[in-house]
């Protein structure tokens, strides 16, 4: 593994020096307002996060935490502090589903540091975000060992109102098995686009993941990019041998596609007015630049039912994979911002 790569990305830098001048300037009205109960939910770092504390003005102290799994019972648990411009957050987590890319992987006993930053002007949004995980992994073919997973992700609002949202967004990722010579990384492209307040959803994504060192099994442990939905995450294992596995990378164009009815949203009823009902499509085509190159494409079409609450929307959603030729189903959480 190269020297840059064992080194926090130029976002977690920025990070940090933004996080000391957002807090080096209190505004003094504000700070002097009394202390309230406030409670967020949020997709941090690829996990659903509770976040339940105290405010004073902009500044917010916070409890987090989440379950995750019950065979074992996986959790996250940590604390963070937020703002108008930051949020922070440092969570343990046991037993956690498999939520970092590219491996097939159940996470184990480990640390997570979460930072994000937004520029204070409104057009254009500049999101700074960053993650990173310190803990053993559990991979099917190489064994249980210590590993180091850094994300950094630069995300620009083009349109941002109260009926539209269009976003671009890169991340680059990396994974390096501390007790074996591997590695793998990954590098996204994304245009999530909202219509009418989330009536309408379009997602398209350019993603490719391999791997830096392939020592022992490692290479068959590789699935590829780990997508946010359901059906197309899921893909890279029903394709099979010619994109799973893929030592020299993949590449994967994504699009994934919504329509919500929320039709209690005119009762303005608490919590209730976020109940939609939806129908979606996913697709995508995956090619294996190995030496003989490969490629390979899916789709899923279905239905979902779900409720958006703050900026998360969790929905039960099933339809038919074409992979399969059959039925899929799954729950589906969503961030938006």
């Amino acid at each position: 593994m190269s020297r840059a790569a064992r080194l926090l990305p130029p976002a977690a830098v920025a990070l940090l020096l933004a996080a000391g001048h957002a807090m080096a300037q209190p505004d003094a009205a504000e700070a002097a307002s009394g202390p309230e109960l406030v409670t967020e939910v949020s997709r941090s770092g690829g996990e659903f996060l509770l976040g339940l504390g105290v405010g004073f003005g902009p500044h917010r102290l916070l409890a987090h935490g989440s379950v995750l799994g019950f065979d074992p019972v996986g959790f996250n648990v940590g604390a963070g502090y937020g703002n108008d411009f930051l949020r922070t957050a440092a969570l343990y987590r046991q037993h956690s589903p498999g939520r970092l890319p590219y491996l097939d992987v159940r996470d184990r006993t480990g640390g997570l540091l979460l930072l994000e930053y937004t520029s204070p002007a409104p057009d254009p949004r500049l999101t700074l975000a960053n993650e990173l995980y310190v803990g053993q992994v559990d991979l099917r073919h190489s064994g249980t060992g210590l590993a180091l997973y850094d994300k950094a992700a630069i995300t620009l609002d083009v349109l941002a109102d109260s009926r539209g949202h269009v976003a671009l967004a890169v991340d680059l990722s990396t994974l390096q098995l501390l007790h074996l010579p591997a590695g793998a990384y990954g590098v996204g492209l994304a245009a999530p686009m909202q219509f009418l307040d989330r009536t309408f959803i379009v997602e398209p994504r350019v993603l490719h993941s391999g791997l830096t060192h392939a020592g022992g099994e490692f290479a068959r442990d590789l699935i590829g990019y780990r997508f946010g939905n359901f059906s197309v995450g899921r893909q890279f294992g029903v394709l099979g041998g010619g994109v799973r596995g893929a030592t020299s990378g993949t590449t994967a164009l994504v699009l994934n596609l919504e329509a919500r009815l929320h039709f209690l949203r005119a009762t303005e009823l608490p919590v209730l007015n976020g109940i939609f009902a939806g129908a979606f499509a996913d697709g995508g085509l995956f090619r294996d630049s190995a030496r003989t190159p490969s490629t390979a494409g899916d789709f899923t079409v279905g239905g979902a039912l779900g409720i958006d609450w703050q900026s998360i929307s969790v929905a039960f959603e099933a339809g038919y994979n074409h992979a399969d030729a059959g039925f899929v189903w799954g729950v589906e959480i969503k961030s938006f911002r």
